[in-house]
């Protein structure tokens, strides 16, 4: 993201994610919804891990963020019953 705040807005990017945990083809569809009307498009590549996203520097930097955010580490959660005796349960 450092490279790019320098660009102007609607300067056209073309940026390559090596993803650690997300499957490139999922995270295409996944980014479709956000990436520019015109002009935009990204290229998954499974056996690399890589995503490829060209737009707009402005949107790219969105992106950036949004592809952070699924390619994370996803906590595990768990749920429990506890059965309540003597209390009230609210």
């Amino acid at each position: 993201q450092e490279a790019m705040a320098g660009l102007g807005p609607a300067i056209p990017v073309t940026q390559v994610f090596s993803l650690k945990r997300a499957d490139p083809n999922q995270m295409k569809t996944m980014l479709q919804p956000f990436l520019t009307a015109s002009g935009a498009n990204t290229i998954a590549l499974p056996a690399n891990r890589t995503l490829i996203v060209t737009d707009v520097a402005s949107n790219l930097r969105r992106l950036q963020s949004i592809i952070d955010l699924l390619d994370a580490e996803q906590l595990s959660t768990s749920i429990r019953f506890l059965k309540v005796k003597h209390v009230d349960p609210q």
